[in-house]
């Protein structure tokens, strides 16, 4: 069933499943933002909890739009399509329904925006907090030992390709959706419908894209809560749904303006590492690489090919790889 959304200067997206107990708070944190020219869209995706009963306390408001799906989508970025679709807006915050924000968050990212029209996004530092709303760690953290080359103690102004090319072709540098604000037209570029069969790392593949249609704003503050859950999408997905999904996301990093071709093999490599040192299935592996379809897995293989040419070490890792395998093969009775 569709819904629409009215016009407006600036809209809050926020999709939510199964986080009823967190709802209300992130609610009360968008309508406790300094900045008050907003809409509210909450998109319920079916959840079956009391979801939604907080949703309509917050009915009949006139910046709010609450739509709930009768059946689940099954991708938790369908609230996306939804804005893609829908949305006339100029800037967006996608505030995913389990985190909370401080009430500065939105000011300060709209204003760094306005003061920088070349920008596609703006984000900030997290704190990390546990379903008890207990604080357990810091964005810092993560972007530290994930991304060295960047001082992320330093606000800064960083040109996209640069962005790409140094640190989000190596793993999503932005931790969490929630914090950051991007203008809509920017949205509309980065967007790509293939998103709808990712599980993890569609938001990676989304922030290359974004930064790609201009320079990224990073402030070194802390003004957005991230919450971890104990049992997370990725402990609950494959090994080889993961792998798949991780080089479908370089390689859609890799392909953009200014990505060096060393560094998208590196961060492919460091998937290969890990589909080998965890030893997944092949064939699991190649069922979920062609839900991306059958060009991207020709082009990624001959990627590879050639990668494994020019490295001797990494050949020898793939022959103690297949070798218990084609021992087990022989072994098998015919």
């Amino acid at each position: 069933m569709p819904f629409d959304i009215p016009p407006c200067r600036v809209l809050v997206a926020s999709p939510t499943y199964k986080h009823a107990q967190y709802l209300e708070a992130r609610i009360n944190s968008v309508f406790g933002q300094t900045w008050r020219d907003l809409h509210l869209l909450v998109v319920n995706d079916a959840s079956p909890d009391n979801t939604a009963e907080v949703m309509a306390r917050y009915a009949g408001r006139p910046n709010v739009t609450l739509f709930t799906r009768s059946v689940n989508s099954g991708s938790p970025f369908a609230a996306w399509r939804d804005v893609f679709e829908r949305a006339d807006c100029e800037y967006l915050w996608i505030a995913e329904s389990d985190d909370r924000a401080e009430p500065n968050f939105l000011q300060c990212g709209l204003e760094a925006l306005q003061a920088a029209p070349q920008a596609s996004f703006y984000y900030t530092h997290s704190w990390v907090t546990n379903e008890a709303d207990e604080l357990c760690g810091h964005t810092i953290n993560y972007l530290r030992r994930q991304f060295p080359a960047m001082d992320w103690m330093k606000s800064q102004k960083i040109d996209g390709a640069d962005f790409n090319n140094r640190v989000q072709i190596y793993g999503n540098a932005l931790p969490n959706m929630s914090s950051a604000v991007m203008r809509m037209n920017t949205f509309r570029k980065a967007f790509d419908p293939s998103f709808d069969s990712f599980r993890l790392a569609a938001d990676w593949a989304f922030v290359g894209r974004l930064a790609a249609a201009g320079d990224v704003l990073f402030n070194a503050k802390t003004h957005n809560h991230f919450r971890k859950h104990q049992v997370t999408a990725r402990a609950t997905t494959s090994l080889e749904r993961t792998c798949a999904e991780f080089s479908r996301a370089i390689s859609m990093i890799g392909e953009l303006p200014g990505v060096e071709e060393a560094n998208t093999l590196a961060s492919l490599e460091r998937t290969a590492h890990m589909f080998l040192y965890e030893r997944g299935s092949v064939l699991e592996l190649a069922k979920w690489s062609l839900k991306f379809g059958v060009g991207h897995n020709v082009k990624l293989a001959w990627r590879l090919l050639q990668h494994l040419k020019q490295r001797p070490d990494l050949r020898e890792r793939l022959r103690g790889y297949l070798a218990p395998r084609r021992a087990a093969l022989s072994a098998a009775p015919a």
